[in-house]
């Protein structure tokens, strides 16, 4: 069946190459069969036709930042805001590029108003605890790993990052709660613990 759209799309690109869809369909096929080369490709084409489409922007940065080319991805969407509407998928790319580039009062401040646009999406708060832990501000390092899972209750990861700031912070939270939820979401944690 996936031959068979991957064949469909090829034959509308050849037909119309500046068929949106098809590029995007067909690029994403590609993505999951690993050549990243020809899915950026399409997703640039894309792109070139739909401009104002953030998604595309959005697939296309994650493909680059994936090649290290996070200096690339942070222009493409400089470049994009200036012009055309904010989102907070945009804005967390803005931050995992800067946060590749090791600018990390640029990652906070763009996952920051990426959280104001997009409040309850919790990889924003997961970046943002491990952006704090990193410099060791526990506090804001709890709060942030703390909404994550407020948010993302049955996600083993959020409760083993607030379970980790025990074994880090000096400042004495109660994270047991959080190491047991941790450990009932996802047992292979133990050894990590035991460790």
């Amino acid at each position: 069946l996936l031959q068979e759209a991957e064949l469909y799309y090829r034959k509308a690109l050849k037909h119309d190459p500046s068929e949106t869809f098809a590029a995007v369909n067909l690029g994403n096929l590609l993505s999951n069969k690993g050549d990243e080369s020809a899915t950026l490709e399409l997703f640039r084409q894309a792109r070139k036709e739909a401009y104002q489409n953030p998604h595309l922007l959005y697939k296309e940065g994650l493909l680059l930042l994936k090649r290290d080319k996070a200096d690339l991805v942070l222009k493409m969407v400089k470049d994009y805001l200036e012009h055309y509407l904010e989102t907070a998928e945009l804005r967390w790319l803005a931050g995992a590029a800067a946060r590749h580039l090791q600018d990390n009062a640029q990652a906070e401040e763009q996952w920051l108003r990426a959280a104001d646009i997009k409040p309850r999406w919790g990889i924003i708060w997961i970046n943002l605890g491990d952006l704090y832990r990193e410099e060791e501000r526990w506090e804001e390092a709890f709060y942030a790993f703390k909404k994550a899972a407020d948010l993302q209750p049955n996600d083993a990861e959020a409760w083993n990052n607030l379970c980790g700031l025990w074994q880090q912070s000096p400042v004495p939270y109660a994270y047991e709660r959080a190491c047991k939820r941790a450990l009932t979401l996802d047992e292979t944690l133990l050894e990590a613990y035991a460790n």
